[in-house]
């Protein structure tokens, strides 16, 4: 017996589904009644249907009509980008992906080379941002066999690049080009692309149902019941805190950024301190618009989708890899974390909620905020506790503690050096990496004074050769120091390849290896 199934609809695109051909032939002249009802009318030539079936049948076997003209059956159908065979599994759209992948990476190297552009970490992040998302459009529904079964022709595509990039032969393990490169494999970006469909899936499931058990009406026509509502820019879902926001801000703060980064290319302004500045003035606002009211919680729990767009922008600015350490990327920057600049905004904000008179609508809800976080249980998820008690853990972790029924409000100028001091005091318990920046960098110790970007970064206007110093500075090079750490060998077995020194690193290439000693003698004659 059929089943009812909807169908679906995107733009001016129209896919019915049935369970049977008959069910079939009724909605398609369900749709033609409807159609000449209304005046509406159906392209013939671009209808196709598919049927789908588990033995070697042919899928021609059944016929179709529409307007008295036959449908076309074929074997292969393409919907939304991802096509969907009548006898094969949803893996089957691998092949598809991969030919448009091959496409779109021919493309990206001849865009590179007319451009002059052969810095490797420039053309795996353009592979990332214009290839990857190509071979991986529609995994969540077709990669999950793949991913369990192996190498597939997606992966060819990705290994071909890497190859080409490296200069190696085609029959170069797949492993070592992923080593030498810092790449996972496909699979696992499909990996992670499958589970944020499956956590958007359930997202929407909780909240479809949350959201329809209640019907409302204006002047007999039924409101619409809506899992999220925006109001004056600030995204608000109704089974998620005020956090949720983060990941909106998060999205147009990388449209900006990338908008940014355009603009500055036009006008060929390579500066790296107008470059910061301008992501202050254009692309912090927008990450932290309304962060008073949704950035406590992430202030307090670490890293966020907001963070990542600061760091993507000056990671680029910098030209090192996509894992230098966040600490290192800032302190080459001398910039602050997101939060701070969130923190300050938070005092901000509750100075002036201190500063309104009684009577104001905003000044009443922080003081309603208050009085039920005095009736909260402490020990409640952060997520769950009210604004004034994220506030006021906020102000208090950051050295400033404050009462908010108070008409005087926080100390702006002291609580952004707190800041600043916090900051810093962050880098004595960092990873062993971060630790060696500082004794090899800032000469053992990184003191508030001294935090501001790097002067090689105003001193030297060729981004080539800023670029080269930032990635030697930084430890995003390809010296056996690093790649020994990719490989977990221990320090004493990172030997120098040219000259079998137990350790190559920055320090040895610039003062002892003895393949580099024309340049030191060449760089000392200029001096």
């Amino acid at each position: 017996m059929a089943e009812c199934v909807p169908p679906l609809f995107y733009a001016d695109d129209q896919a019915l589904l049935a369970t049977t051909p008959a069910g079939l032939r009724f909605q398609l002249g369900y749709l033609e009644s409807y159609c000449a009802a209304w005046g509406l009318t159906v392209n013939t030539k671009k209808t196709q249907v598919v049927v789908y079936t588990t033995g070697r049948a042919a899928a021609t076997e059944e016929r179709f009509r529409y307007g008295g003209n036959e449908v076309e059956t074929v074997p292969t159908f393409r919907y939304l980008g991802v096509h969907l065979h009548c006898r094969q599994a949803f893996a089957s759209a691998a092949s598809y992906r991969a030919e448009a992948g091959r496409r779109a990476m021919h493309l990206l190297r001849r865009r590179l080379a007319e451009n002059g552009l052969q810095d490797p970490l420039l053309s795996m992040r353009a592979f990332k941002s214009y290839v990857l998302p190509t071979l991986s459009y529609g995994a969540e529904i077709w990669a999950p066999q793949l991913i369990l079964q192996g190498r597939t022709a997606c992966e060819r595509v990705q290994l071909e690049y890497l190859r080409g990039l490296l200069g190696v032969r085609d029959s170069t393990p797949a492993l070592i080009v992923l080593a030498e490169t810092g790449q996972l494999p496909l699979p696992a970006y499909w990996t992670l692309q499958v589970a944020r469909f499956v956590s958007n899936l359930q997202l929407w499931a909780a909240s479809g149902a949350a959201a329809t058990e209640e019907r409302f009406r204006y002047g007999g026509n039924e409101v619409e019941t809506v899992p999220t509502f925006r109001y004056l820019g600030v995204h608000l879902h109704c089974r998620q805190a005020f956090a949720s926001a983060a990941s909106y801000r998060a999205e147009a703060g990388r449209r900006a950024m990338h908008l940014l980064r355009r603009r500055l290319a036009e006008n060929g302004l390579q500066d790296p301190l107008l470059s910061m500045r301008a992501f202050k003035s254009y692309v912090l606002p927008t990450l932290s618009y309304g962060a008073e009211i949704w950035a406590p919680q992430l202030i307090l729990q670490g890293r966020t989708a907001c963070e990542r767009v600061q760091l993507e922008y000056l990671r680029g600015l910098l030209g090192v890899r996509d894992s230098t350490p966040a600490l290192i990327v800032l302190a080459e920057t001398g910039q602050l974390p997101l939060p701070a600049y969130w923190t300050l905004q938070v005092a901000r904000f509750v100075s002036n909620l201190q500063a309104m008179g009684g009577e104001r609508v905003a000044r009443l809800a922080m003081l309603d905020s208050v009085a039920l976080a005095a009736d909260t249980d402490t020990g409640l998820p952060l997520a769950r506790q009210p604004w004034a008690a994220q506030v006021s853990r906020v102000l208090a972790a950051a050295g400033a503690p404050c009462d908010l029924t108070a008409d005087e409000g926080v100390a702006i100028p002291e609580l952004a050096e707190a800041l600043l001091e916090r900051h810093v005091a962050s880098y004595t318990h960092a990873s062993v990496k971060v630790q060696r920046y500082i004794e090899d960098v800032w000469g053992g110790s990184i003191s508030a004074e001294a935090y501001t970007p790097a002067s090689f970064l105003c001193d030297v206007p060729e981004r080539r050769r800023r670029v080269r110093l930032a990635q030697w500075r930084t430890g995003s090079h390809w010296m056996a120091e690093e790649t020994g750490r990719w490989q977990r060998l221990d320090r004493t077995q990172r030997p120098c390849p040219h000259c079998q020194a137990p350790l190559e690193d920055v320090r040895h290439a610039v003062y002892d290896c003895p393949l580099y000693a024309g340049l030191r003698e060449e760089y000392a004659g200029r001096g």
